[in-house]
């Protein structure tokens, strides 16, 4: 493990909001919620607004199974990251967003 991503992991097991609000973590999630509106998804919102009930649906219930299930030997936490708000925003376009 090099050391970002110690540092990352450190962050992630101590102080996970510090982590979310790290530029890195927060290009991811620019990325992932930018895919799903590219494609149709979340069209009747901006995509400030998908990211701000993605930030709060990951430190609300996400960020502790991150910090429960991620394991360092098998994955780059940034990857197991964007994966996590993949899942996120897929769960979103199930539900009302605006009521999450």
């Amino acid at each position: 493990m090099n050391p970002s991503q110690k540092k990352a992991y450190d962050l992630l097991k101590n102080n996970p909001e510090e982590l979310l609000n790290s530029t890195q973590y927060q290009q991811a999630i620019k990325k992932v919620v930018a895919k799903f509106c590219s494609k149709g998804h979340f069209n009747n919102y901006s995509p400030t607004d998908v990211e701000a009930v993605v930030k709060t649906t990951l430190v609300n219930t996400k960020l502790a199974q991150m910090q429960q299930d991620y394991q360092p030997q098998f994955t780059i936490q940034i990857k197991y990251f964007e994966r996590v708000v993949f899942s996120v925003c897929k769960e979103l376009c199930t539900v009302e967003l605006l009521t999450v």
